[in-house]
């Protein structure tokens, strides 16, 4: 039967998931309150815990792997090189057991290493806070069955922090603890290992125990209100902080092929560059493709830190039986991203298209790039300009891509995107990016749902967490028609709504490059020189298409992105 001391070492070398056995008692062994679990008579303290009866008063000795080291006013303590902030080796055991204590966590402001530190633990799915605690005379040592969630709160500087406050629930030892939302794997600040961010940083706020480091309420200045970045001694994000991973970018030319690049910018991982629309543009001919083109991310490509790939892509008049696609790789070269073109096909329907087959926010783009139908027997060149997209940062999250087609015989009025509970932490419809639409009904290309409804966020209307509205917005046959559609929440749900459409002229010179034709500088909606929210001003009312074969013009799909979590450049980028 194993002694209290080494259960309690087993216990918190669970936390780093290396699980050995300690034979010998030592004066660096875990503090317990009680002893050990073994279950059988008395319950020795450990010999740590005998050296809680040495530390009295202002000036203390405290034996440590037989040597005895002086902490007082006039003299720093420390075992090796860690130095506790306030000169006393060890935490004093708490006077109050049933303490009510407000925790607060940040985790949008990590530092750059240790934000790379959890760059893959994150890449996959948001992480949900959580207060991992050893209550004194307790023998559960941090466990994650023990673990106290955390709730989401927005600062008034749009920083969102993770909070509870416990009631009795934590009273001696504690830490923070990440859950990755959609893997369910866990990271703990506190342990010994050396990725273990406390214990790396020899973080001074926290207690050393032998190779351990986890915080305690009986070293904190206020051991009611604790507020901490997460894995460091900073107690809040900095007031200047500038979070920049939803900040738009428009890169204005053409995507060259190798053995030419263009730069998207800086960045540190490649699968963090976030492709919402481009322009599938034809050299040789002013005819076709024409208008804004939906990009998607080649899901058979095994995407790494260097490199991924994305596909852009429409469905027009020149010719209306296909799908005109883009490649694209994004790659990483030190610190800069770029791209260039590595293919083009054609996907032909096989027949005249109808309907919302022939909306590309319809398609699995990534399937009919890797369709056996698909052709590069195209004829002529095809390029992608005037990307639209954002760069995250490693350890940001990849967002999820979604599309979703309506019947024919029901285009978009109202329907429920999400379900109460299934759309993440951050309750904010701004999180919802719209990337394309499908612009249907009789009276546009006699049902045909070619080309793309380009959506814009619609900053005249104040958004908030509660509803957001777009502005979705296509060119053709001398006119920019224009449909609102509200994004809101209902009950825990997000609801999406078609709330009025309009018609104004085409815009007259979008401001681009010169490397453009004129025709296909006018279908460029998003780059027009007259903004959205003048246009739509401008408009006059039209009818919604509920259906194929109704008057006016709707939604028959859409494709958006959905940002793992709010944070505040996304709220930026609904400012005026």
């Amino acid at each position: 039967r194993r002694s209290s001391d080494d259960e309690a070492i087993a216990r918190r070398e669970r936390l780093t998931m290396k699980i050995r056995t300690s034979n010998a008692r030592n004066e660096r062994s875990p503090l317990i309150a009680h002893g050990g679990v073994d279950g059988g008579g008395d319950r020795p303290t450990t010999s740590i815990g005998r050296r809680t009866k040495l530390v009295l008063g202002a000036t203390a000795v405290v034996l440590c792997g037989g040597a005895a080291l002086a902490s007082s006013a006039d003299a720093r303590a420390r075992i090796g090189d860690w130095i506790p902030k306030n000169g006393v080796l060890l935490a004093p055991a708490p006077t109050n057991m049933a303490p009510t204590v407000t925790f607060d966590l940040h985790t949008q402001c990590l530092p750059g290493d240790l934000k790379e530190s959890l760059a893959d633990f994150m890449l996959s799915g948001a992480p949900i806070g959580h207060v991992v605690r050893h209550n004194y005379g307790s023998d559960s040592f941090f466990e994650e069955s023990d673990a106290i969630q955390m709730e989401r709160v927005v600062l008034p500087s749009e920083e969102r922090i993770w909070r509870v406050t416990t009631n009795g629930d934590v009273n001696f030892e504690y830490g923070f603890a990440l859950k990755n939302a959609e893997t369910g794997e866990w990271r703990y600040e506190i342990g010994k290992d050396a990725s273990i961010p406390l214990a790396k940083a020899k973080a001074n706020c926290a207690q050393k125990y032998g190779e351990y480091f986890n915080r305690v309420l009986t070293r904190e200045d206020n051991p009611n209100t604790v507020s901490y970045v997460y894995g460091t001694c900073d107690t809040e994000c900095p007031s200047d902080m500038v979070e920049s991973t939803w900040d738009d970018k428009m890169l204005l030319e053409d995507i060259p092929e190798l053995p030419n690049m263009a730069v998207l910018g800086e960045g540190n991982d490649a699968r963090l560059v976030n492709i919402r629309s481009g322009i599938t543009i034809k050299y040789g001919d002013v005819k076709g493709p024409s208008g804004r083109g939906m990009a998607a991310r080649d899901k058979q490509f095994a995407e790494t830190r260097v490199k991924a790939r994305h596909i852009v892509a429409v469905v027009d008049p020149y010719l209306a039986n296909e799908v005109k696609m883009v490649h694209l790789e994004v790659i990483l070269e030190g610190t800069t991203l770029k791209a260039y073109k590595i293919g083009q096909k054609l996907l032909p329907f096989g027949h005249a298209c109808f309907g919302t087959e022939c909306a590309i926010a319809s398609h699995d783009i990534s399937a009919d790039w890797h369709n056996s139908r698909a052709t590069t027997n195209v004829g002529y060149k095809m390029s992608a300009h005037a990307l639209q997209y954002t760069i995250g940062m490693r350890g940001d999250t990849k967002p999820k891509q979604m599309s979703h087609t309506f019947p024919n015989s029901a285009f978009l009025t109202t329907w429920k995107m999400y379900d109460a509970g299934t759309w993440g932490m951050d309750l904010d419809v701004r999180r919802v990016i719209f990337q394309s639409g499908g612009m249907c009904g009789k009276d546009w290309f006699k049902g045909q749902c070619i080309r793309m409804l380009a959506p814009e966020r619609y900053t005249s209307f104040t958004a908030t967490a509660q509803e957001a509205q777009w502005i979705f917005v296509i060119a053709g046959n001398g006119n920019s028609d224009m449909i609102r559609v509200r994004v809101y929440q209902q009950n825990g749900a997000v609801m999406v709504q078609a709330a009025q459409a309009k018609r104004t002229g085409q815009c007259p010179d979008p401001p681009m490059s010169t490397l453009l034709t004129q025709f296909h500088r006018e279908f460029d909606v998003i780059q027009c020189s007259i903004p959205i929210k003048d246009r739509w001003a401008a408009g006059s009312a039209q009818a919604i298409a509920a259906t194929s074969t109704s008057s006016g013009f709707g939604v028959g799909s859409v494709q958006w992105m959905l940002a793992a979590e709010m944070s505040a450049s996304l709220a930026r980028a609904w400012k005026p």
